[in-house]
């Protein structure tokens, strides 16, 4: 949940206080629409790492290359709610 914190060290004379979001090298949060930032849909990927940063840009857009348009080099995806309903 953005924004909310977690207690590290419970056991320690010295528990900690950190912010969901940077327990690792890659953390995901999702917008769906009960959630406490909403966009309907979709989410957002947080990462230090140049190279994961890389790849996420690629895997939002279908694995496009920025200096070939609809050229891939890599499987790409495009997860896009439709306006179908169930039946």
């Amino acid at each position: 949940m953005h924004g909310a914190e977690y207690l590290t060290d419970r056991e320690t004379a010295n528990p900690v206080w950190k912010r969901c979001g940077g327990m690792g090298d890659i953390s995901a949060f999702s917008f769906y629409a009960n959630k406490l930032i909403t966009t309907g849909e979709g989410g957002m990927v947080l990462t230090s790492d140049p190279a994961y940063a890389e790849k996420a840009r690629g895997l939002r857009n279908l694995c496009f290359r920025p200096e070939r348009r609809f050229y891939h080099t890599e499987l790409g995806y495009n997860y896009r709610m439709t306006t179908c309903k169930p039946h």
